[in-house]
């Protein structure tokens, strides 16, 4: 494929049972990277999930979000954080649920 298409590479263990927190190392947002975040709320009725990206300079970035019951919500970390930051993540959710960090880049 040509440069300046997105490639992904999965690496993953699929998760027993949904959680209370979910700890992610190692993300970016440089050039030619796309960073996402998703989480699923299997509860039935909303979760409050805040989370804390760490960047590589030690900054601490707060983010909330409300998880309507029964839902996956995605978020782009790139627009989010915006570009150049190494960052890793920490979710807290007030009840269980399920998240993952897909990463794409340019080949």
């Amino acid at each position: 494929m040509g440069k300046g298409v997105l490639k992904a590479i999965a690496n993953v263990t699929g998760v027993l049972a949904p959680a209370e927190e979910w700890h992610f190392a190692e993300g970016t947002t440089r050039e030619g990277f796309e960073e996402w975040l998703c989480l699923l709320n299997p509860q039935d009725r909303a979760v409050e999930a805040a989370l804390s990206f760490i960047t590589g300079e030690g900054e601490v970035i707060p983010h909330a979000v409300e998880l309507p019951p029964h839902s996956r919500s995605t978020l782009h970390v790139n627009h989010l954080l915006g570009p150049g930051k190494d960052v890793s993540v920490s979710v807290r959710a007030t009840a269980p649920v399920i998240c993952e960090r897909p990463m794409y880049f340019e080949r």
